[in-house]
């Protein structure tokens, strides 16, 4: 008698994951790993003045169903939801980011990361963020973690915990946690605060998108493009349109739609700072 086991979700073709759907150490590495190089980062439609979706079936439809990208609250949300499928002990957090260029975290705990309980060990994932973050799920103990050429570590500070990556010369802040369980349907406020009346903020000002690379991320913030490989961050403006063209089609390659609305935005962006005659101001995503 043959069994009948239900169908694979396509959610594990959409990130090209095809190994084996149980809860253990090495397949939530490669699970990340899968989901970070395959589903690019963005925030595309703050700037064009669309509300963004965070429940379930809104964002499986984007992402998978429309082969879209995500931010945190979309891309990690849904990566939470497929970990709990397959029998992985998980809880949302909400991590308040770092703000360099003003060098404090934030007041609203709006990105979405995930604590991962398996085999008495407690890791954190967070497969979807703006510049470079961890690939691999890194263990919620003290001391370094290195892969592919970066340094972690969680520190226990004030009361909350501390993520931070080693740079040249220091560590720098990423984001801090305390580890209360959050629902993704918590961040609609988050949502609203951004988007909605008198509190609309630089998040509908400000074009982001990125895609994990072999041992680090593409980054692009307004007009400034961050590459993080093996260990080395180099930064330089966007040059013209055309430079944009190819730095879109390296971020959302295989997603040849969001390429072009990502093009669109940052033109219809450069004119308005034309025509203002300024730069960019600079925004929290920029050290994220």
């Amino acid at each position: 008698m043959q069994s009948h086991r239900p169908p694979r979700d396509p959610y594990w073709d959409r990130i090209g994951y095809h190994g084996p759907l149980e809860p253990t150490l090495d397949v939530l590495r490669e699970i990340c790993r899968k989901h970070v190089l395959e589903v690019p980062f963005e925030a595309l439609e703050g700037p064009e003045g669309i509300r963004p979706v965070i429940d379930r079936a809104g964002v499986y439809d984007k992402i998978v169903t429309r082969h879209g990208g995500g931010f945190c609250l979309q891309a990690n949300g849904l990566l939470s939801h497929h970990l709990r499928e397959i029998g992985f002990d998980v809880t949302v957090l909400a991590a308040h980011i770092w703000v360099p260029h003003r060098e404090y975290f934030s007041k609203g705990g709006d990105h979405l990361i995930m604590l991962v309980r398996l085999d008495g060990r407690e890791w954190l994932v967070d497969a979807s963020y703006t510049h470079l973050v961890y690939v691999d799920p890194i263990e919620l103990v003290p001391g370094e973690q290195r892969q592919d050429g970066w340094v972690y570590r969680v520190r226990a500070e004030d009361g909350w915990y501390v993520v931070q990556r080693r740079g040249e010369r220091e560590w720098l802040p990423l984001y801090r946690f305390v580890p209360e369980a959050h629902t993704v349907e918590d961040f609609e406020e988050s949502v609203a605060f951004h988007l909605d009346g008198e509190t609309v903020s630089e998040t509908t000002r400000t074009l982001m998108c990125s895609r994990g690379i072999r041992g680090g991320k593409v980054s692009l913030v307004n007009n400034v493009l961050t590459i993080a490989e093996h260990g080395t961050v180099t930064t330089r403006q966007v040059r013209d349109a055309r430079d944009c063209a190819q730095i879109m089609a390296r971020i959302f390659r295989g997603h040849r739609g969001l390429a072009e609305r990502g093009l669109r935005i940052w033109e219809r962006m450069r004119e308005d700072r034309e025509a203002a005659g300024s730069a960019p101001r600079p925004t929290a995503a920029q050290g994220a």
